[in-house]
């Protein structure tokens, strides 16, 4: 695993920039503390830190081919890169290393960027073709590996990190209000959106090309719901399923270095490490985060799958000093990010660094075999779309907005009244009509000068299927999967110099799970029925049957008691006042509310800390890091 940078200039020599692309790749230290490489063309930069993992003696980057006419910077695995140098080699290439970089030089030689299609891994990367001048970057399929950049007059800038384009002199950290609404509305910012306006999020699936000085982005890879032609039985879909799963383990297991793997005790991680174990000659090493209020807490759990396989186990309890972790977390997020499972995923990768270097996670199994508790409630608010349209938009609407923000029932009822003709609603994301009351004057002002966005829910309506459990499927996957689980993952296991690899998430399981029918998705009242029968076969019975729980810390008690006191002094001090994004009187009711039980103001509380958080390490001069 690796960070990568670069830089492409239209202008100056590229001599210029040497010292501003040093400083790219040093903030990229944590990504790669093994190794520093550059690449500096006549135009061109290409910086990289490495992490070593496979080919320890030989893998070093920039690499380039035999010609010295293509280079390349790559972050990530390629778990298929044996094959395709067998097949490259019978093409007639040659290789100097063992590395999987090399493939990817070679596979881009042979079939320019259909190189793509021939990848199954996690990867970004960026090939400059001296040739021709142009330079190729790729994301993977799902959104493993993060991508940035920043085009304008001058050239054009990319790195895995946001934090390493602010050092360049070409960007400014001007704020962007859609992103900052988008940011209170689902707690992370999609992509291509980023805080700063002039910098972007290169989205999952897809690539693009500088050429001449112009900027092209394609989509090279899309999940397609589908039912095949002919009719399945449960038993051909198992029979396809559980081979896929195994195979994306193994492959998963190649590695120079120290393996193990998360184990939160839920039914994902449970099969990954089940799977592990079942191939792996000495005991897998396996780690879990817990909490002392047991209620959020699954260690009792994983312990028992531990026990049950075998595995060298090892855990740790988080408490609420663990809130001193959060301007580490902010700075390695770059942007803000308003998961608080970050803080237990931030504090498992740097325990499980202690004894490994790669991991193994569960990531994927609700979004692709339908684990979420929404899914279950997919038909929650069917019945209500058939009431008149009149009645809903001229009563309920203005009723519901005429309650106080901590009425219950408030968004139920906003969202009855904005009900399409599919029984979606426009009102998503945490208490999305809160924003209404907390945003400031001036905030509110920019937003509504401002062109219609897009929205999330452009991907729901255009889905071509149609069922709701597909929709709901290919949405998650689409947007929240990469955007927040698996943004989550890479930056805190990332700050810890750890590899994580998420078999359930091989591309081939995600194309084959987007082809089971709705009632072998859900069945019986349960999601993950076709993963359940698979964990049947290796777990004990009562990770079969627990009840899904989430992998969050326990917010809501903290700040009513442990962290009532370091809300308020973050959320009513005079910098956070004098910002002007909020309304201060709704932010007082908030904590006040809060604290009284209520309502549960948890994720806003959260979300208004990270984002204070943030201007203080990214934009305020007098604090600021970078």
């Amino acid at each position: 695993m690796c960070g990568i940078c670069g830089y492409i200039s239209n202008k100056s020599n590229i001599e210029s920039k040497r010292d501003h692309v040093q400083k790219m790749c040093d903030l990229l230290h944590r990504r790669g503390p093994d190794e520093q490489g550059f690449y500096w063309g006549e135009n061109v930069a290409l910086g990289h830190r490495r992490l070593s993992i496979i080919d320890l003696a030989e893998g070093q980057q920039p690499m380039s081919n035999k010609e010295k006419t293509i280079f390349i910077v790559f972050n990530g695995e390629i778990y298929n890169y044996k094959e395709l140098r067998e097949e490259l080699i019978a093409e007639g290439f040659s290789f100097q290393t063992n590395s999987d970089t090399e493939v990817i030089i070679n596979g881009y030689a042979a079939y320019g960027t259909d190189v793509l299609q021939h990848l199954n891994g996690m990867f970004a990367f960026a090939i400059y073709d001296s040739s021709r001048k142009r330079l190729f970057v790729a994301r993977d399929r799902v959104g493993k590996k993060p991508l940035y950049y920043h085009a304008d007059n001058d050239g054009f800038l990319f790195a895995s990190e946001l934090k390493s384009l602010l050092v360049h002199p070409e960007v400014t950290r001007e704020i962007n209000p859609e992103a900052v609404d988008k940011f209170f509305s689902y707690t992370y910012i999609p992509a291509p959106l980023t805080i700063f306006k002039g910098i972007s999020k290169l989205r999952p699936g897809h690539f693009l090309i500088y050429e001449s000085g112009n900027l092209t982005i394609k989509q090279y890879w899309d999940v397609k719901y589908s039912l095949p032609e002919k009719e399945r039985s449960e038993d051909e879909y198992f029979e396809e399923f559980a081979p896929l799963l195994r195979d994306a383990v193994q492959r998963r297991l190649i590695s120079d270095v120290p393996l193990g793997a998360f184990l939160s005790g839920g039914l994902d991680s449970s099969t990954v490490v089940a799977l592990m174990q079942s191939v792996c000659s000495d005991p897998v090493k396996t780690f879990s985060i817990g909490f002392n209020e047991r209620e959020y807490s699954e260690l009792d759990d994983a312990m028992l799958v531990a026990n049950s396989l075998g595995t060298n186990h090892h855990e740790k309890i988080v408490t609420p000093d663990a809130i001193d972790l959060l301007p580490e977390i902010v700075w390695n997020c770059s942007e803000p990010f308003g998961d608080s499972s970050a803080v237990p995923t931030y504090l498992v990768s740097q325990f499980a660094r202690e004894h490994v270097t790669v991991v193994l996670s569960g990531d994927g199994g609700d979004e692709l075999f339908a684990g979420y508790n929404s899914y279950m409630d997919r038909d929650k608010y069917e019945s209500f779309r058939l009431l008149p349209k009149l009645l809903r938009e001229k009563i309920i609407g203005p009723l519901a907005a005429a309650l106080p923000i901590s009425a219950k029932g408030k968004f139920f009822l906003k969202k009855i009244s904005s009900l399409d003709q599919k029984g979606l609603s426009q009102y998503t994301g945490i208490f999305p009509l809160i924003k209404d009351e907390l945003f400031g004057h001036d905030l509110q002002h920019q937003l509504a000068t401002l062109d219609p966005p897009e929205s999330v829910l452009d991907y729901w309506k255009n889905m071509p299927t149609s069922s709701r459990l597909s929709t709901m499927q290919y949405l998650d996957t689409k947007v929240y999967m990469p955007e927040d689980i698996l943004t989550k993952v890479d930056r805190m296991s990332m700050a810890n110099s750890l590899e994580t690899r998420a078999p359930v998430l091989d591309y081939h399981l995600v194309e084959f799970a987007a082809t089971i029918p709705p009632h072998l998705q859900v069945k019986d009242g349960q999601g993950k029925y076709i993963l359940r029968k698979l964990a049947g076969q290796l777990l004990p019975q009562q990770i079969l049957t627990k009840k899904k729980q989430g992998f969050a810390i326990p917010r809501d008690t903290w700040f009513k008691e442990q962290l009532k006191e370091y809300a308020a002094n973050m959320l009513q001090s005079e910098k956070f006042k004098n910002r002007g994004y909020f309304n201060q009187k709704t932010v007082d009711l908030v904590l006040t509310e809060h604290v009284r039980g209520k309502r549960d103001y948890s994720t806003w509380i959260w979300c208004m800390i990270i984002f204070e958080l943030w201007h203080q390490i990214f934009m305020d001069q007098d604090t600021r890091r970078i």
